[in-house]
């Protein structure tokens, strides 16, 4: 079983969202650009994605997102994940404006491994998302990363 969703996101920006196989993606976009089917961000582990997003903006559009996602790591002793195998992770994204622009993840926070993890996060969007390339650049974990941060695929 699999879904795809384009939902509302910022005013005329949306948020394209798809599930399969109990991993999910999102990206970032003006309405009046679809989502590209053939691109998929997400973890290597089960997880989920926050419900709450926050838009970084700029002269009021947006530039980037920060989304929090929620990784369901295995314990190797009982061989099922639980919640204090659980990571959190701060996907930072871009925001396509055109098309064929497609927003992309631009960086990742452990939230677990970084106390000040937001403040990462925002500088992440504020000072790499802005400029990320996402046909070039290679999205990499920004502060500490610790053994429940998944594996980005």
């Amino acid at each position: 079983m699999s879904v795809a969703k384009t939902c509302p996101g910022y005013g005329t920006y949306v948020v394209h969202f798809a599930e399969g196989d109990l991993r999910q993606s999102a990206t970032f976009s003006h309405s009046g650009i679809g989502p590209r089917r053939d691109y998929w961000q997400s973890f290597s582990e089960w997880n989920s994605a926050s419900d709450t997003i926050e838009w970084r903006l700029a002269d009021g559009r947006p530039y980037a997102t920060i989304l929090r996602w929620f990784i369901d790591n295995v314990d190797p002793n009982t061989g099922s994940a639980d919640e204090s195998h659980r990571g959190q992770v701060l996907v930072i994204s871009t925001v396509a404006e055109t098309e064929p622009e497609q927003g992309c993840v631009a960086g990742y926070v452990d939230a677990r491994a970084n106390r000040a993890a937001n403040e990462i996060a925002r500088r992440v969007a504020d000072e790499i998302a802005r400029t990320f390339d996402c046909e070039r650049d290679e999205p990499r974990y920004h502060g500490e990363r610790g053994p429940f941060s998944g594996t980005p695929s």
